[in-house]
């Protein structure tokens, strides 16, 4: 239970680093074609939401040894976060360019805090929820198994 807090407090940390890089680019990015500027926006995200949960996870969450070597450790890690990705940018895509059920409560945000990009904010949001649940159990499962 104890790993599992940590994961979660890591996992947030990331979050904050990763949805942060992921605003700043969606402002900053001049990309005309919409899909396109929320996938690299999220990329860039991504990559340093992963960086800060890896080096985090290593040092304060999962203690004990992994069952192989750092190199190995990492591959694993790097392809179980790249499943994670796909996930991500798949669940932040569907939710804010094709089923837009969030719509009405990006609205509702709108009308109070005018916001810029809520609705992928949203979006951004259900899949870092969704990833957090495939990241650690495969994570778990995987790479820190006793």
């Amino acid at each position: 239970m104890k790993q599992i807090i940590r994961y979660f407090f890591s996992a947030l940390i990331a979050t904050v680093v990763d949805v942060g890089v992921y605003y700043i680019a969606l402002l900053v990015l001049d990309i005309p074609v919409e899909t396109l500027r929320i996938t690299v926006a999220n990329t860039i995200g991504f990559i340093f939401g992963f960086t800060t949960n890896f080096v985090i996870s290593r040092i304060w969450v999962f203690k004990e040894k992994p069952k192989m070597g750092f190199v190995s450790e990492l591959i694993f890690i790097v392809i179980i976060s790249l499943i994670g990705f796909w996930i991500n940018n798949s669940v932040v895509l569907y939710f804010s360019q094709t089923n837009k059920v969030f719509q009405p409560l990006a609205d509702f945000i709108s009308a109070y805090l005018p916001i810029p990009e809520i609705l992928n904010l949203i979006a951004k949001c259900v899949a870092i929820v969704i990833t957090f649940v495939w990241n650690y159990i495969a994570r778990r499962i995987i790479v820190y198994r006793k």
